[in-house]
């Protein structure tokens, strides 16, 4: 019991809601407080919800491919909504406090769109019909705060897209997740591809297996894992990468500062300072036409410096390995406090 609702948040007259149950497709600003229909409302063509009030609804919407529920403006506070095969739009509506599912191939089309502690589910599950879209989430110019979208592997994943538009407190768990414009803080962030394009993360955690990055500002960043990684054109700052794979962590034309990088690490005309380097003999470093200032070697495999410039570097006792796999070649050395990087002056 809640003693400060009353009629005018839930128990609204169900007149809508009957109309919505009786087929009616032009329901523009209805009043479908405390609507929870016991089936789903079949939608063969266009459902025109426009405007409507869902709070504390729990309704489902099921169609072909081809439907379409118009959900835009709308408020859905307190709500659960449910779409099966259709597709949703939810241009410049505010979901608040609810939970959003979609089955099998359905797509979510968000414009100027509020999501605040919000759950989205995607479950590309059910019959999947040859020939149909696959299921999508497509926001642009809309505001993720608290709010969790999580996607369970499968054969089929959904194309999460996000488009100049902030993410913060939050958590996304998807298959495919591309991000455009976006600005990113104190969130999650796992996909098993994950490309970004002109976006800033701020201290965020971020999961994947293969990861491009262009063009973007990372600040505070944790990498829980890496097989593939790729930046170009971008600043890193303070950002921590577990081990890779040779040369699975390349840098292009980017910045990187304070990074803890534990290895398999390619510079590209890039420039890495004041950052730890190093994780074990399977750590690898290949340096072409960069720069190396104010870096301390730990415990890495094998190095290679190709052009570029090594000023102020540190290495621990058992850096390189005693030294037995480093070379040099066209890269000029400053200040160096690690003599075993002189062994050999020239690369295959």
């Amino acid at each position: 019991p809640n003693p400060t609702q009353g009629l005018r948040d839930c128990d609204a007259p169900r007149t809508d809601c009957d109309r919505l149950l009786a087929g009616e497709t032009h329901l523009a600003d209805a009043d479908l407080r405390g609507c929870r229909p016991d089936r789903p409302v079949d939608v063969t063509d266009v459902l025109s919800l426009r405007g409507a009030n869902l709070a504390c609804s729990e309704i489902a919407f099921a169609g072909p491919a081809h439907a379409l529920v118009d959900l835009s403006e709308a408020n859905v506070d307190t709500s659960i909504v449910r779409v099966t095969g259709l597709s949703l739009d939810v241009n410049r509506t505010t979901l608040r406090n609810s939970a959003l599912s979609t089955f099998g191939s359905s797509r979510v089309r968000a414009n100027d769109s509020i999501f605040a502690e919000t759950g989205l589910f995607i479950s590309p599950t059910g019959e999947v019909v040859e020939g149909e879209p696959s299921p999508a989430l497509d926001a642009t110019r809309s505001n993720f705060s608290g709010v969790t979208i999580h996607e369970p592997p499968s054969s089929r994943p959904a194309r999460v897209r996000i488009d100049r538009s902030s993410i913060s407190a939050s958590v996304f768990d998807v298959q495919l997740l591309a991000l455009l414009g976006v600005n990113v803080s104190s969130s999650a962030l796992a996909a098993v591809e994950l490309d970004a394009q002109e976006v800033d993360i701020s201290v965020s955690n971020i999961r994947t297996a293969r990861g491009a990055f262009a063009s973007s500002t990372l600040t505070d960043v944790i990498f829980e894992g890496c097989t593939e990684l790729r930046f170009s054109d971008s600043e890193v700052s303070d950002v921590d990468v577990p081990t890779c794979p040779p040369e699975g962590f390349r840098a292009f034309r980017t910045e990187l500062l304070g990074c803890n990088v534990a290895g398999g690490l390619e510079l590209v005309e890039s420039r890495y300072a004041a950052g730890v380097l190093g994780g074990g003999p399977a750590s690898t470093l290949v340096s072409r036409g960069s720069e190396i200032d104010g870096v301390r070697f730990c415990d890495l495999g094998t190095a290679a410096f190709f052009d570029g410039a090594i000023r102020c570097v540190t290495c621990d006792e058992h850096a390189f390995m005693d030294g037995a796999s480093v070379c040099v070649s066209g890269a000029s050395l400053f200040e160096r406090g690690c003599p075993a990087i002189e062994l050999s002056l020239s690369c295959d």
